[in-house]
């Protein structure tokens, strides 16, 4: 005879199942949704790299920083940056003026510097304002005082010496985005060292390219960095605004970059980024742990 009890029981677990192959396939659509809402760090790293591609030949750009030591005290010091930018080579030189209150900081007339990325090799060149040349030709890429925050192009292309677009593969992308006046971004943390952290605004509507880089450790950000006033130039997104500030109680550090012009996709001769020293310049040769001093002929 037949077990009703049994033929029950095997009707309602396969029901049961049923119903579970019904309603499953739903519950991971609805999932895989959700997740490919959020793009991931690759993803973000792909569209930075995407407008670096954008430049063609070049990028070249003119800007002026104002800084002032002290947020109360208004404009201390200024800048002038030329920046250029190609495949092979980056080439920045900053000219320095003279700070409002006629007090004597300006140490350097210009500095000059030229890296060659395919060589990783870089040359610079600073002259005093008393007329004495310093070098530097070394077998590495630039350090942090080449492209700290304060430049308008490597402040926010790098996390120290490493293009933006390979740093952040290795951070981790908010759930939701995050506004930065008024625009809906998503934010990367991107691990630096043992403890510290820099948080990078992404703006979609710029092919991800950050509004703001906070840095710091924990709780603490000690330095903000705020990108505004963005425009597209032949597919090229680049900010005509970038503000620097301390936000530690005991500093109040403070500079403002401003772009003065920008073009890209032109050639750019060779000789135009190459660093070259005068006769009597005394030249640091090697690299930043084992160098030689050597005074050109």
């Amino acid at each position: 005879m037949i077990n009703r009890k049994r033929v029950i029981l095997v009707i309602g677990i396969g029901l049961v199942l049923g119903l579970a192959m019904m309603v499953a396939p739903k519950v991971v659509v609805q999932t895989v949704k959700a997740q490919a809402d959020v793009p991931t760090a690759d993803f973000i790293a792909a569209a930075m790299k995407s407008q670096i591609a954008a430049r063609g030949e070049s990028l070249q750009a003119e800007y002026t920083v104002r800084a002032a030591v002290d947020r109360t005290v208004g404009e201390q010091k200024r800048y002038k940056y030329t920046y250029v930018w190609t495949p092979t080579t980056v080439f920045v030189k900053i000219g320095y003026e003279s700070s409002d209150d006629g007090s004597n900081w300006v140490r350097y007339a210009t500095k000059i510097t030229s890296f060659d990325v395919e060589k990783v090799r870089h040359r610079m060149l600073r002259t005093t304002t008393s007329g004495t040349s310093i070098g530097r030709d070394h077998t590495e890429a630039p350090g942090d005082d080449w492209c700290t925050l304060d430049k308008m192009e490597t402040g926010w292309r790098y996390l120290v010496d490493k293009p933006l677009c390979e740093a952040i593969k290795g951070g981790t992308v908010s759930e939701q985005k995050e506004a930065i006046d008024g625009h809906d971004c998503w934010r990367v943390d991107v691990p630096f060292g043992p403890s510290a952290m820099w948080h990078v605004w992404c703006d979609p509507a710029l092919d991800f390219c950050p509004r703001r880089i906070d840095v710091g450790t924990g709780e603490t950000h000690p330095f903000s960095l705020e990108i505004s006033e963005y425009s597209q130039t032949d597919g090229v997104w680049f900010p005509h605004k970038q503000v620097l500030k301390t936000v530690t109680p005991d500093s109040a550090y403070q500079s403002v970059s401003t772009l003065d012009s920008m073009v890209v996709r032109q050639s750019v001769p060779a000789s135009k980024l190459t660093v070259e020293f005068p006769s009597g310049t005394t030249v640091m040769v090697g690299d930043s742990k084992h160098s030689t001093r050597v005074v050109t002929p």
